[in-house]
């Protein structure tokens, strides 16, 4: 059970930096103004290390309370608090021009210093300040630390998923749909483990703490690698041109993801081949390109591909 644990968290770690190079490669590619989620993939990378390294430890028949362990497991918890603070601030405060840059960032590593602290003194409980303090109250600090981790990812998927209908990037809307849904399953998984792994000695049951979280991360990694793969596409398909013109969509109330069904339809491709570069269904096409007909008030692909013309062409004249 030990080996098949390490080699999962293994896994999940080379995942892990994977996705962090098809980012980067993104980036390059579609270039554009951001969310720190490069910072937020490496706090995943940190949780992803520290319970690799703790798996290692096991195996290896190495207490956990060597320095080292200590080091790397509080970092897991400030590293992500930061990643994400900095995220949401930047997102929401620093968008609206309510914050600076400067300021969201000094807010963010004040966090994450603050619960590696607090990491410090609760989960590693044979440090001398620890010992004073009650397993009970020790308990209820780490699951409120973790719960406040655990809110603030959620609230980073939810910022994801609103981008990935509001970015102008193809690409980066793609990216952003699978960020949200990987932080849906991920974190939600850890908090159940890291509950549960915190109430076993407690309550005298058995429980391998990580195990899950390594399992979701892996998983997690898994639907991210495959949003980038389709980012990745949609710019080698020259998904950043456009055919369709901003003021029709505008006049007619078209969503964006609409514009990316309508931008494949006009330029002659089937649903399928649609479907495929999108990442979803040719039925979800169907149903979109039905959406556009309607608010075009057209009934078929030559109208609504002589209807964007003869708009264009007034516009131009």
């Amino acid at each position: 059970m030990e080996q098949l644990w390490l080699v999962l968290s293994l896994l999940s770690l080379v995942t892990g930096f994977g996705l962090v190079v098809a980012l980067l490669v993104l980036k390059r590619l579609a270039p554009l103004t951001l969310p720190p989620v490069i910072a937020v993939v490496f706090a995943l990378l940190a949780i992803g290390f520290a319970i690799f390294f703790g798996v290692y430890l096991s195996l290896v028949d190495i207490p956990r309370n060597v320095i080292a362990y200590k080091v790397i497991n509080a970092a897991a918890w400030g590293v992500p608090a930061w990643a994400l603070v900095w995220f949401v601030l930047w997102d929401t405060a620093v968008r609206r021009g309510t914050l600076t840059h400067h300021a969201a960032r000094n807010i963010s590593v004040v966090t994450g210093v603050l619960v590696v602290l607090a990491a410090w003194f609760t989960v590693n409980p044979r440090t001398v300040a620890a010992a004073m303090i009650p397993p009970m109250a020790r308990t209820v600090a780490i699951l409120a630390v973790a719960s406040g981790i655990t809110g603030l990812a959620l609230v980073v998927a939810v910022l994801s998923l609103k981008r990935s209908k509001t970015t102008a990037s193809r690409p980066w809307r793609a990216f952003f749909r699978g960020f949200g849904l990987a932080f849906l399953v991920l974190f939600p998984i850890q908090m159940v483990d890291l509950t549960l792994g915190v109430l076993a000695p407690v309550m005298d049951f058995q429980w391998k703490d990580g195990f899950a979280f390594a399992v979701a991360y892996g998983a997690a990694n898994v639907i991210l690698i495959f949003a980038i793969i389709g980012g990745l596409r949609l710019t080698t398909a020259g998904g950043e041109s456009t055919s369709v013109p901003g003021t029709f969509v505008d006049s007619y109330g078209i969503t964006p993801r609409e514009r990316d069904v309508l931008e494949g339809l006009i330029s002659g491709k089937t649903y399928r081949a649609i479907a495929e570069l999108l990442y979803i269904s040719p039925r979800t096409v169907e149903t979109h390109v039905q959406t556009i007909f309607r608010k075009c008030n057209v009934n078929s692909r030559a109208q609504m591909v002589h209807l964007v013309a003869s708009f264009e062409a007034l516009r131009s004249g």
